[in-house]
């Protein structure tokens, strides 16, 4: 309501006023503010991302419950758009239903945005709302606010800040193969291969697709295949276990990604190896071979995947068994019978030889028995070596 006062010509109160009233007219917000609490926090734990890459701290593990702020922000400069805002005063009286969230991945580079829990809030009191949700994926995002018609008036959608690291909850282990080196087993101190893959994955087991190496700066893998993952094994046999984790080691492994966006699974192939031992022992005729993986963030198994216990001092499940079946290793070797045969000068012809046979043996627990079980191993790369003795033998002795 607008009331004038009249005045004569000397510009003096004549006592009387005139009275009217302007048009309905609308004040919007000049933005909205969207920011996660904690904003303007920096290092570990803070989910300030600055630089929008991979070398941000960890901020959260997906799923994992963080809050977020909308707010309708007063007028300072033409110039403002998106965070610009947040500096700004907070309009108290703005209220509004169904402002619409959503998520846009900032890095990897061509990676999935991933969503957030809640998909809309509203804005009933004070001019700003404090909501709780999560995010899906694993990276850096940003979050955007889109209102709907305000009172017939437009507000434009805004856009937070960088907010991240996210990093997976947990790494899922599953499609595990043990190959043995020959046939249906491995000789002790000869390579066998483990085969399995990795799933980088959420708190109720579904697969992040970002868990991935874009190329510089878009690096989001923080598990070191040869360093990163821990091999163990034991065998048992009629419930009495032989812990045989010192004596596994690993080579360099083969491993590449699959999925639709070539980040969804790490497909690892190790070839492993049972340490001989100074003497003779086993065989092992029924052993499990187990891993436990950490990466450079923490993200490990679940306690719950652990089913193997594989460290003597330790009493309780310790590592993933690697497939559903057991392996058989044996401490084998060649023997050389003794080999009875005429001189032949080496000028004969046509050439004449003399045939060397030998035997593949194996510990059996209690001596060394022909190893009827060993069709597979090849003898084509042997050589001769010249004894002291003046007799010809195989270098290799021992498998």
């Amino acid at each position: 309501c607008i009331r004038d006062r009249v005045l004569d010509g000397g510009g003096a109160g004549t006592g009387e006023y005139i009275n009217g009233s302007s048009t309905a007219f609308v004040v919007t917000p000049a933005g909205l503010c969207v920011s996660a609490a904690d904003m303007d926090g920096s290092g570990a734990g803070s989910p300030n991302c600055v630089a929008g890459d991979d070398s941000c701290n960890v901020y959260l593990a997906v799923d994992a419950g963080f809050n977020l702020q909308v707010s309708g922000r007063s007028w300072q400069s033409d110039t403002e758009t998106d965070s610009d805002f947040c500096d700004n005063p907070v309009t108290q009286n703005f209220q509004l239903n169904n402002i619409a969230l959503s998520s846009q991945v900032v890095a990897p580079s061509s990676g999935a945005d991933g969503s957030l829990s809640v998909v809309a809030v509203d804005i009933n009191s004070d001019g700003q709302v404090l909501q709780s949700l999560s995010h899906s994926e694993v990276g850096v995002f940003t979050f955007t606010a889109t209102p709907p018609s305000y009172l017939g008036e437009t507000i434009a959608a805004s856009q937070s800040a960088n907010v991240g690291r996210f990093i997976p909850d947990h790494f899922v282990v599953e499609n595990g193969l043990l190959t043995p080196a020959v046939d249906s087993f491995s000789y002790i101190g000869q390579p066998f291969t483990a085969e399995f893959d990795i799933k980088a994955v959420d708190s109720s087991g579904n697969t992040t697709s970002n868990y991935r190496n874009a190329g510089s700066d878009n690096n989001f893998v923080r598990l070191d295949i040869d360093t990163d993952v821990d091999y163990g094994a034991v065998d048992n046999v009629a419930g009495t276990p032989v812990y045989l984790t010192p004596r596994i080691s690993a080579a360099t492994g083969l491993f590449n990604w699959g999925g639709s966006q070539n980040g969804e699974t790490i497909m690892v192939q190790v070839p492993l190896t049972l340490a001989r031992s100074t003497g003779p022992d086993g065989p092992f005729s029924s052993t499990a071979v187990g891993l436990v993986l950490t990466d450079a963030d923490g993200v490990t198994l679940h306690a719950a995947a652990l089913d193997l216990d594989t460290e003597l001092a330790a009493g309780v499940n310790d590592r993933q068994q690697i497939g559903a079946l057991t392996t058989e290793f044996r401490y084998g070797r060649v023997v050389i019978p003794p080999v009875y045969g005429p001189e032949i000068p080496a000028a004969t012809v046509p050439p004449t030889t003399t045939a060397i046979p030998f035997v593949i043996q194996y510990w059996n627990g209690t001596a060394f028995v022909v190893n009827s079980a060993d069709s597979g191993t090849g003898y084509g790369t042997w050589t001769e070596k010249l004894c002291t003795d003046g007799t010809v033998a195989l270098s290799l002795i021992h498998i």
